[in-house]
Formats: structure tokens, C-alpha cells, sequence
């Protein structure tokens, strides 16, 4: 009786697990909490909507940290050039 037990409430678990994630749609997940068609459906188009704001802010960061990057290095470079005329100008102008 107990094995009995343990088997169906095992079956049942398996079951409905595999049964929610037999619903690909997000809305139809959404329909099994509750939720109707079109709220789930505004809410999808809001949660895409989030996310691609969230993608583009990371990807507008992305471009602004390389162009200052391409700054800092390029500000580097300069500042080498500068010391390397210094230095020129020094040995030009020694006198032995």
C-alpha cells in the first residue's frame, strides 16, 4: 500500500512537471497561472520591451568605456612622443 502511495504521488509529481513544461508559449504558462491572453500578452511585450532597453544601455556603456579606452591610449601615445622630442632636443642640444 505504501509502495502504492509513494508510486502515484511520484507519478503525479513527474507528470505535472513535464505538463508545465510542455507549454512552450510564455502565455500559455501564464493562462495556467491565471493570468488571461492579453494581459500575458502586454505583459510579454513590456518584458521584451525591458530587456531591450537593458541591451541597448549595456551596449551604448560598452562604446562609451571602448572610446575611452581609444582616448587613454591615444593620450599615452602622445604623451611618449612628447618625451621622446623632449629627449631629442636635449641630446641636440648638448654639448660635449
Amino acid at each position: 500500500m505504501r509502495k502504492k502511495i509513494i508510486t502515484l504521488l511520484l507519478t503525479l509529481t513527474i507528470g505535472a512537471t513535464s505538463w508545465s513544461f510542455a507549454a512552450q508559449n510564455p502565455c500559455e504558462k501564464g493562462m495556467m497561472n491565471g493570468m488571461d491572453k492579453n494581459a500575458c500578452q502586454e505583459h510579454m511585450k513590456k518584458n521584451m520591451k525591458d530587456k531591450s532597453d537593458m541591451m541597448n544601455k549595456k551596449a551604448d556603456d560598452a562604446k562609451k568605456d571602448a572610446q575611452k579606452k581609444k582616448d587613454d591610449a591615444k593620450d599615452m601615445k602622445n604623451d611618449a612622443q612628447k618625451k621622446k622630442d623632449e629627449a631629442n632636443q636635449k641630446m641636440k642640444n648638448h654639448k660635449y
